[in-house]
């Protein structure tokens, strides 16, 4: 699960050991998100965010940190959380 961002990896840690999210949250805006990480590993366009395998509502950026993508509606507010595995059924973390 490894990122460029040690301040990531730093929260990734205490996710898993604890599975509190501390000061990730819903409605969180992308300069918010980079101001605690930094610089996501990989920046993706997408036309919807897949939930359970269908799509909807539509996404305009997704930002990964590791395997972790944090989705981004239009207005540039977190909308998602979850691992990226290359699954159609990704581990959901914040939604």
């Amino acid at each position: 699960m490894t990122s460029s961002s040690e301040r990531f990896e730093t929260w990734w840690s205490e996710y898993q050991r604890t599975g509190g999210l501390g000061e990730i949250q819903l409605e969180k805006t992308r300069d918010q998100i980079k101001l605690l990480f930094g610089k996501p590993d990989e920046e993706r366009q997408l036309e919807f965010l897949w939930i359970d395998g269908v799509p909807e509502n539509p996404v305009i950026n997704s930002w990964k940190f590791g395997q972790v993508q944090f989705c981004f509606d239009e207005k540039g507010r977190l909308r998602r959380v979850f691992v990226d595995m290359e699954n159609p059924n990704p581990r959901v973390i914040l939604e």
